[in-house]
């Protein structure tokens, strides 16, 4: 998998790749693709990018009727309500965009631009 931005950053450090994904959150806000939330965008460490909710704004993300506890849900019962799904997609496409994954764990083998994670 490669992303559709990779070629712009292949060289790039990651603190200037999460600096893109700022810009791009915020475009993605303007452009009506998601809600006004607070979003933090992380270097964790060396090659390690987070892209995290801090702030939804009074909008219900989670499904409250969700039960974590239980082993089978039925298929409505979905953990992120319609808005968070949104959210989330749209997060992960952004963090994916920069991204290249030519990694195969059944040989151990891990090869990827940077890791991290998209957290609602």
């Amino acid at each position: 998998m490669i992303g559709s931005k990779y070629n712009e950053v292949q060289h790039q450090p990651v603190t200037a790749i999460a600096k893109l994904m700022r810009a791009d959150v915020k475009a993605a806000i303007k452009a009506d693709k998601m809600p006004n939330v607070k979003v933090s965008v992380k270097c964790r460490h060396y090659n390690c990018i987070d892209i995290s909710i801090i702030d939804s704004k009074g909008l219900e993300m989670h499904n409250l009727n969700f039960d974590y506890r239980a082993h089978f849900q039925s298929p409505e019962a979905q953990r992120l309500t319609e808005i968070g799904e949104q959210v989330q997609t749209v997060l992960k496409e952004i963090h994916d965009s920069y991204n290249y994954d030519h990694s195969d764990s059944m040989t151990d083998y891990f090869d990827v631009n940077y890791y991290g994670s998209v957290s609602i």
